[in-house]
């Protein structure tokens, strides 16, 4: 379980990175 709350919260922070990259770049 604890794992798994460690994957989402990492998927999570990756699309956050992302969508800022994203929002910089337009």
């Amino acid at each position: 379980m604890d794992r798994q709350d460690k994957k989402k919260d990492n998927y999570k922070g990756a699309e956050r990175q992302s969508a800022i990259i994203f929002q910089r770049k337009t």
